[in-house]
C-alpha cells in the first residue's frame, strides 16, 4: 500500500484507515537502526544497534574527543554527496575578468596577472 494509492483510491482507503497506517509507520520509526529512521534523521547510513552501543560506550569511557560525535551523522562520510564544484575558467573568462576589474579599478590577484 503506497501513500498515493491510499490517498486516491477510495477502495484502498476502506481496507486500512490512516491511523492504522500511522501506527505501522510509528513502529518502523521506533527502530533507530532502520533505514527509514536514518533517512528521516538525515544520517549518512543506518548503523547497527551494536555500532550505536559501541560508540556510546567509547563516549562514556572518555575515548572520544567529542562525546557527541557519531560517524553516521558526519556528512563527510557520505559517499553519495555531491562533489565540491570545481571552478573551471578558460582564457576568455580570465581575460573578461581582468577587463572588468580594470574598468572598476579593482586590484588583480596573482592568478589574474
Amino acid at each position: 500500500m503506497t501513500w498515493d494509492r491510499w490517498a486516491t483510491d477510495p477502495d484502498a482507503r476502506s481496507n486500512i484507515t490512516f491511523w492504522q497506517l500511522w501506527d505501522q509507520v510509528k513502529e518502523i520509526l521506533r527502530d533507530r537502526s532502520s533505514h527509514c529512521f536514518a533517512a528521516l534523521a538525515g544520517w549518512v547510513y543506518a548503523p547497527s544497534r551494536e555500532e550505536m552501543v559501541q560508540w556510546d560506550v567509547m563516549a562514556s569511557d572518555g575515548k572520544l574527543k567529542d562525546k557527541n560525535y557519531r560517524p553516521w551523522t558526519d556528512k563527510r562520510n557520505d559517499l553519495f554527496r555531491a562533489a565540491p564544484r570545481q571552478a573551471v575558467h578558460d582564457e576568455a573568462w580570465k581575460r573578461n575578468r581582468r577587463h572588468f576589474k580594470e574598468i572598476w579599478g579593482e586590484d588583480l590577484t596573482e592568478e589574474e596577472k
